[in-house]
């Protein structure tokens, strides 16, 4: 295990991995720290600040033996955790404190502090937390709220249990017999409840302390712990840095301007895109969204109500302005009612004969009973311009796991009638911000995210279309003002239906 860290490598994409150290007051935090620098001297060591009377945030960093050179990963150690605002360890988490900041048990940093890091890069930023527990009787909310945050960061989470022989007579005996104890073992267990952290994450081990020479069995448990979490920290900067759907956020501007210039195919009057969807996942919301995004503010249309439910029940297709006066972007929506279970057929009847161009627009619908060719609400003649160009099936990310069979047999169904008349089909997977803390923190982390990821490769299996044509968006929900990052995939989403629809009426005409 020696050999392996000193052969160890960090990501190219930091200088080293940053591990935070922190615990309640006197569990052995700092102690571990020295601890760790024991192990890899063979030797017994001191470090500044190994006794619990941290008051900055100190980076240690650890020598090889080769004279210069360093370990390819600093720990951060810093004062206990209290029953009080531990602020400054998030923010030390998402990088804005740097090294050597005083931390202040009175007042917490800020952004008007002059040590404040106002544009921390993934360096700075902590790429795994090791939390020191003594024991698991007493865990205070403040601790729980630092692991949260630390979790929809997206940054690992180890827990060390320290003091393990305080904790068994028989490992105190004889170290050996750590992973036969009983004791420790619930001890561990109920860490993991009270934590919520899986026990594959929970490690005991002893820190030196009245020891002067080496022990292999205290330097075994350290080192393994000490791997784990180097190999936890390299895989959150590999999924930092990684990109898997390229993606410029500077974009918005150009992409507006595209569109603002977008000419729909000359044998239409404006290209048809039909928004299908289970109820209350946000379709007509992200209809709502593209408006907003080309309008540049905050904008409203009829069906823009939220109630837990959807609240379409006619086949209303929207028309958005352009910013100069009386003209229209050369697109239409169309919104349909949600789709539902315990119902019979009529739903996907209603929305194959929008496909095939049938239903006259205000056409309201009925769960019971599907349009025939005998309603003043058919259209016995479509033309290309009647049909539907492009079909947008709008999934949630937070619950796609969870969708009932029956709807996902429903979409399959239009699904058929769409690839057999050769309309392009397009998913997206709507309340991503749900599905990932870290894209809830950060929009921009949403194609370094392998939970929307997994999430889109369950989607594409579930109904036969492929990654290239799903897009992950955010609708806009509670903002009042545009927001870049959200314009910017919606505007993605956008260009690419349009493209796809315009393809269509180019091979049909």
């Amino acid at each position: 295990m020696l050999q392996t860290l000193r052969e160890f490598q960090s990501n190219h994409s930091v200088d080293h991995l940053r591990i935070l150290v922190v615990g309640p007051e006197g569990v052995g935090k700092s102690a571990f720290i020295t601890s760790v620098n024991t192990v890899l001297q063979g030797r017994n060591t001191s470090l500044t600040g190994s006794y619990s009377a941290i008051n900055k945030y100190t980076i240690c960093k650890l020598k090889k033996s080769t004279e210069g050179s360093l370990f390819p990963f600093v720990f951060g150690d810093t004062v206990g955790l209290k029953k009080k605002s531990n602020q400054d360890i998030v923010n030390i988490l998402q990088g804005h404190v740097p090294e050597g900041s005083t931390i202040n048990p009175s007042m917490d940093l800020t952004v008007e502090s002059t040590d404040f890091n106002q544009t921390p890069s993934l360096n700075d930023e902590v790429h795994c937390l090791v939390l020191i527990m003594k024991e698991c009787k007493y865990i205070f909310k403040e601790v729980k709220q630092v692991l949260e945050k630390a979790c929809r960061l997206g940054i690992p989470v180890v827990v060390l249990m320290s003091k393990v022989d305080e904790a068994c007579p028989l490992v105190k005996q004889n170290l050996k017999m750590i992973y036969r104890s009983k004791k420790i073992k619930e001890t561990m267990e109920k860490c993991s409840v009270s934590l919520g952290v899986p026990l594959k994450y929970i490690f005991p081990v002893k820190n030196y302390h009245e020891e002067i020479t080496n022990s292999a069995e205290i330097d075994i448990l350290i080192l393994m712990a000490l791997t784990n979490i180097l190999n936890f920290a390299n895989d959150f900067v590999e999924a930092s840095e990684k990109l898997w759907r390229t993606v410029n956020w500077r974009d918005r501007e150009p992409m507006l301007q595209t569109l603002r210039e977008f000419q729909s195919n000359h044998s239409v009057d404006h290209l048809r895109i039909l928004v299908v969807g289970p109820e209350g996942v946000g379709k007509s919301a992200f209809i709502t969204s593209v408006n907003t995004a080309l309008q540049g503010r905050n904008t409203y249309l009829a069906h823009s109500l939220t109630g837990g439910s959807s609240v379409t029940n006619k086949y209303t297709v929207y028309k958005l302005n352009k910013s100069t006066e009386g003209s229209f972007f050369p697109f239409v929506f169309g919104d349909t009612m949600g789709l539902k279970t315990g119902l019979n057929d009529a739903q996907t009847n209603d929305i194959v004969n929008i496909l095939h161009g049938h239903v006259r627009e205000g056409y309201t619908f009925d769960p019971s009973k599907a349009l025939t060719s005998e309603s003043k609400s058919f259209n016995q003649t479509p033309s290309l311009n009647d049909k539907v160009h492009c079909l947008v099936f709008v999934l949630p990310a937070d619950t796609i796991d969870n969708m009932p069979e029956e709807i996902i047999t429903k979409m399959k169904q239009v699904l058929v009638i769409a690839h057999e008349l050769k309309i392009p089909v397009v998913v997206l997977m709507s309340k991503v911000d749900a599905a990932c803390p870290l894209v809830k923190e950060n929009l921009k982390m949403i194609y370094r995210s392998m939970k929307i990821k997994e999430r889109m490769e369950k989607c594409s299996v579930s109904l036969g279309v492929p990654l290239n044509y799903i897009f992950p968006v955010k609708n806009y929900h509670e903002e009042i003002t545009n927001s870049a990052e959200i314009d910017i995939l919606i505007l993605m989403a956008l260009i690419n239906i349009l493209n796809f629809a315009n393809e269509f009426v180019e091979r049909t005409e």
